[in-house]
């Protein structure tokens, strides 16, 4: 559970006490590289969007909040920062947004801002945009919905987007991640998991069905899935993902529910 404490990563330990250490939880600093391959065939199917969380590592020093949003810029050639996540947008602005974005089928990274409270206060004195979400392309401000909205009604914002996305697609096929590497990175995170892969490539639908999801919210879910396959993300071998986690109740349930079995007709 990521925790919105700002005033953690600020304390300090008093002047003359060296025995104790800040209030700090260090984390693996992991820049998720967003791809997509050039094969028409590897594309998104529609209606499937594509999107990487990125692991935030929220307790840190205000002074280097600027440092880690530039990493993050540098790292994404497209990244909104919105309020909530696409899967479950909270607030208007933001799901039109996402929405255009999930249109396109092109990937892209978002940083949910209120779970990153370092990132929500300090990324509009960077930006100078003081409201959000807030899409970058190439690490330049684009703007908000309205903006986004009136680019892709124009036509402008989807060439924009190819051409931020083309130089990503020019990876070796040969380095691509397997299935069955795929899985093993999950079940060594979720021993009891049970994982369905769909498609090829830099293109994967993964579902994931463990009992460890249960009682956990969906963005937690996400993120452990992800954090699971943060090597091969960050080493460019595993490029889009659309990602889907399921209890085994949930799973039992939907898979009922997509077989109701024959139909009995009396005469």
């Amino acid at each position: 559970m990521i925790c919105e404490k700002l005033a953690a990563g600020r304390q300090k330990p008093p002047p003359n006490n060296p025995q104790q250490k800040p209030n700090r939880r260090e984390t693996p600093d992991i820049a998720q590289r967003i791809r997509q391959d050039g094969c028409n065939s590897r594309q998104a199917s529609p209606g499937k969007p594509i999107f990487y969380a990125i692991p935030l590592q929220l307790d840190y020093p205000m002074s280097s909040t600027k440092e880690k949003i530039q990493q993050q810029l540098a790292d994404n050639p497209v990244i909104i920062y919105m309020k909530g996540v696409p899967t479950a947008p909270e607030c208007g602005f933001s799901a039109k947004a996402v929405a255009i974005l999930n249109a396109t089928n092109l990937p892209y990274t978002y940083v949910d801002v209120l779970r990153a409270p370092f990132i929500r206060e300090r990324l509009p004195s960077i930006s100078r945009w003081p409201t959000f979400p807030q899409l970058f392309v190439n690490g330049e401000l684009i703007g908000g919905s309205d903006i986004v909205e009136a680019m892709d009604k124009d036509g402008a914002l989807l060439p924009l987007l190819q051409a931020a996305l083309k130089p990503a697609a020019e990876t070796d096929a040969g380095q691509v991640i397997s299935h069955s590497e795929v899985e093993q990175l999950i079940t060594t995170a979720y021993p009891d998991a049970k994982v369905y892969i769909v498609g090829e490539g830099c293109n994967l639908e993964i579902d994931v069905v463990s009992k460890e999801f249960a009682g956990s919210a969906m963005i937690k879910q996400h993120q452990g899935v992800m954090e699971a396959l943060s090597s091969a993300l960050a080493s460019g071998r595993l490029h889009a993902v659309t990602l889907k986690t399921h209890t085994p109740e949930q799973w039992q349930a939907q898979q009922t529910a997509a077989s109701p079995g024959l139909l009995q007709i009396q005469l």
